[in-house]
């Protein structure tokens, strides 16, 4: 592998013009607004109407996927796409490092065995005879803003660029910047950041990274309190982790415009970034290298921003990581990998992790109703404390299981270093549909689970009836799957796709999406076969607001997509 030069971790500040093309969502009074309550009805009248209890996963009638790919490739990982290879990799090479990582995944095949397996027999019985219910209603959601901000030269019908991530921007208790901070949504995707306005659909910040071979993936908020001067008290104030293609984490101050960190340490491209709950300067990152590593990030003082970060552990991972969470209530953290999902069990006190390297704790065996031989897990989401949201590619339902009921005993830490195996028994199920694109990621919270599809919807899942919340210990009619809960929740809401006009055409002139995808700037259409179906966006990520009224989704056409609830 080439080595790539060193950068200089001074603070740089944002460059690149804050520019960004907005689409109008097309929608003809009354008229159009029918049309998309009709299509949505149409849409649910096909989850009751196509669901068979008895048909096998993958023949079930539920969903035509289009079943674009992202990229052409074996493993889970080809379907990234955009990612770039070195000039001295070679096919030797890869091939090499393919034995390697088969090699590493044989040492945990002692725990896999056969997923279909005599203790969850009945499980599976019960996943193929599962009977519809509808989730509680959610308020409708209007398009409001839809932005192409992520184009490496700034045109307006440039849709090449993956967005992949978007995270809105914690609250902060500070009376002062309370009308602010909770609108920003941050999103990322091929060199470009970008800061949106929620409420008026305005870029305020746009960062473009000056390494060719940088592709941002993933990305993390933290508050922090910084130290004033000798006339100024402690502020909170809230820092934004990057990473990508560059296997380097970047962190950002938004407020002042300012990169002031970069931190190494992974081989391979980093996946996905997770603070830790409790502790503000805790932070993973998960990597195709196998590894996951908790850094110290540090608290970086004012005007210099000098900070130390140091590594603490070092977490082996059988496979690429995708996505991960973490449990306060139980002190494990949970990794969705291309092969499962993993968890590690440590305390929050530093002296408990520092110098150390550890394989998985467990392994949480979840149900799989397809003959894939693979477990990609690339939706892994705390709905609550205890409560997981897990999907799996090529699986028609996510499914919610309890972390209590499946953690490790406390006394498994200090026993031997074997990789334990646990089945996994969710106590519901949420119909979703099969797909084979992979990193499709959810977000979850305030009784709420989000995640789009291949087709540019969105699904709205209301969990409140089904966590249980307000009923009393043992009131609770959602069983495990094993002791006869054979519910399997219907979305509340399913936002589908809307016709969009693209607002900058160079003259100000606004453009269909159809003609933009043509780049005609005559308007005029290419030649194209009429039986030929509209192709709709992957929609990569999605994450709801606290108040459950803004919903922003980034798709691989190179857009951030603002939902907000209707007010009439």
């Amino acid at each position: 592998m080439a080595e790539r030069t060193k950068r200089s971790i001074k603070p740089k500040q944002f460059h690149g013009e804050v520019l960004s093309y907005s689409v109008n969502i097309r929608r003809n009074m009354e008229s159009e607004n029918s049309k998309r309550v009709v299509k949505r009805k149409h849409f649910f009248d096909e989850l009751y109407q196509g669901f068979s209890p008895t048909a096998a996963a993958k023949s079930s009638p539920l969903f035509s996927s289009s079943q674009q790919k992202r990229h052409k490739g074996n493993t889970c990982s080809d379907y990234r796409g955009s990612k770039t290879k070195n000039e001295d990799d070679k096919p030797d090479n890869n091939n090499s490092s393919k034995k390697s990582k088969a090699s590493k995944t044989s040492e945990y095949s002692n725990i896999r065995n056969d997923e279909k397996s005599n203790p969850q027999n009945r499980i599976y019985e019960r996943l193929q005879n599962l009977q519809l219910q509808k989730s509680p209603a959610v308020p409708d959601m209007d398009p409001a803003f839809f932005l192409r901000c992520h184009s490496d030269s700034n045109r307006p019908d440039d849709d090449g660029n993956k967005v992949w991530m978007c995270r809105f921007e914690p609250r902060l208790k500070d009376p002062a910047r309370s009308g602010r901070s909770g609108q920003l949504i941050a999103s990322c995707g091929g060199k470009i950041i970008c800061l949106v306005d929620s409420g008026s659909g305005r870029v305020m910040m746009r960062y473009k990274d000056s390494d060719k071979d940088e592709n941002f993936y993933a990305m993390a908020w933290t508050t922090l309190e910084i130290a004033g001067d000798k006339n100024r008290d402690p502020q909170l104030t809230n820092i934004l982790a990057v990473a990508g293609e560059g296997r380097r984490i970047k962190l950002l101050h938004p407020s002042q415009l300012v990169i002031y960190a970069n931190i190494t340490g992974h081989k391979k491209c980093i996946t996905c970034l997770l603070f830790h709950p409790s502790r503000a300067t805790w932070l993973f990152s998960g990597s195709d290298d196998c590894r996951i590593i908790l850094w110290d990030i540090g608290v970086p003082s004012f005007p210099d921003y000098s900070t130390k970060h140091l590594q603490l552990i070092v977490l082996e991972s059988p496979a690429n990581v995708v996505n991960m969470v973490y449990s306060r209530a139980t002190s494990l953290l949970l990794a969705g990998t291309e092969d499962g999902c993993f968890g590690w069990k440590f305390k929050d006190s530093r002296a408990n992790i520092c110098g150390k390297s550890r394989k998985p704790l467990a392994r949480f065996c979840l149900p799989q109703l397809t003959n894939s031989s693979d477990e990609c897990i690339d939706g892994l989401v705390l709905v609550d404390d205890n409560t997981v949201a897990s999907k799996c590619v090529e699986e028609k339902y996510i499914y919610l299981w309890n972390l209590t009921d499946h953690a490790p005993p406390a006394t498994a830490l200090n026993s031997s270093s074997k990789t334990r195996r646990i089945e996994v028994n969710p106590f519901t199920c949420l119909k979703y549909q099969v797909m084979d694109e992979p990193y499709i990621y959810m977000s979850g919270g305030k009784d709420r689970l989000v995640v789009g599809d291949a087709e540019g919807r969105i699904f709205i899942y209301n969990l409140k009836h089904v966590l249980g919340k307000s009923s009393s210990k043992g009131d609770n009619p959602n069983l495990t799957i094993s002791k006869g809960g054979n519910l399997l929740h219907l979305p509340s809401r399913v936002l589908d796709w809307p016709k969009i006009e693209y607002n900058c055409d160079g003259n100000g002139e606004k453009r269909t999406e159809e003609e933009a995808a043509m780049g005609n700037d005559d308007g005029s259409r290419k030649e194209e076969d009429e039986e030929e179906e509209e192709e709709r966006p992957i929609i990569n990520s999605v994450v709801m607001d606290d108040k459950g009224e803004v919903l922003a989704a980034t798709a691989d056409c190179n857009l951030v997509c603002i939902w907000k609830v209707c007010t009439n």
